[in-house]
């Protein structure tokens, strides 16, 4: 490089023989059904075949454009978890939306529930029951005599 003024030289710069090749960027080739495919598998080897299938079917009708990144986002959150509760997993997956963010937040709040003593079998209200709370409002609207 020269100093346009002067035409003093300011700085060499050696020419190597095999820099400035193209390479072929082949990161758009990737098989994005196969890594799809990959993370449905590990969810079907942890979970069983039948709950691993539902929850994956169930995350692509939540958020089917994020669908790969609510797959890995969710393996990430069932990895991480020591003891997994199939029985759990699956009330969840019968709810009308599940993430991979609420996963981690149930699976943290049934860890916490545990370490304080609660069951959450114990938890819930035996069937045909109504909750303590909503007792007394069921009486409402009936004639007492």
């Amino acid at each position: 490089m020269h100093n346009l003024e002067s035409g003093e030289e300011i700085a060499t710069h050696e020419l190597h023989l095999g820099k400035g090749r193209t390479r072929c960027n082949e990161n758009h080739y990737r098989y994005h059904r196969q890594r799809e495919a990959d993370l449905e598998q590990a969810f079907a080897r942890r979970l069983g075949e039948p709950l691993g299938r539902q929850l994956c079917t169930y995350l692509r009708t939540t958020m089917p454009r994020h669908y790969k990144n609510q797959l890995a986002g969710t393996k990430r959150v069932l990895e991480a978890e020591p003891e997994l509760d199939r029985a759990l997993i699956t009330g969840w997956v019968m709810r009308e939306r599940l993430t991979a963010g609420m996963l981690k937040e149930r699976l943290e709040a049934t860890r916490q529930a545990r370490a304080r003593g609660r069951d959450p079998a114990d938890a819930a209200p035996a069937a045909g029951s109504m909750p303590s709370d909503l007792t007394p409002s069921a009486r409402l609207g009936r004639s007492s005599g």
